[in-house]
């Protein structure tokens, strides 16, 4: 997986997965191996609120900024570190 030049798996969460696959998984770097503090939860992720639950959430602050993607998927503006995954708080 990643084999493309340039292609990185970085700053990522995994929570729930399965006893064959590890977390960190081998060459990704910075991955969160923690309950999120996800709005919703729900499992498998089909219709939740995938948005921070608080600043106390594991994901928020633990992003890399990307500059070509300065708002979240609700407009809100990113700050730097931003949150993993596509919302920031406050929404």
């Amino acid at each position: 997986m990643l084999t493309n030049p340039g292609a990185s798996w970085t700053s990522n969460f995994d929570f729930g997965y399965r006893n064959n696959w590890p977390c960190p998984h081998p060459g990704e770097s910075n991955a969160l191996c923690t309950d999120p503090g996800l709005v919703d939860e729900t499992y498998p992720l089909d219709y939740c609120n995938m948005a921070p639950a608080s600043g106390g959430s594991a994901v928020v602050g633990a992003g890399v900024a990307v500059p070509t993607i300065p708002l979240d998927y609700t407009g809100v503006t990113r700050p730097t570190p931003p949150s993993i995954g596509a919302y920031e708080l406050p929404h």
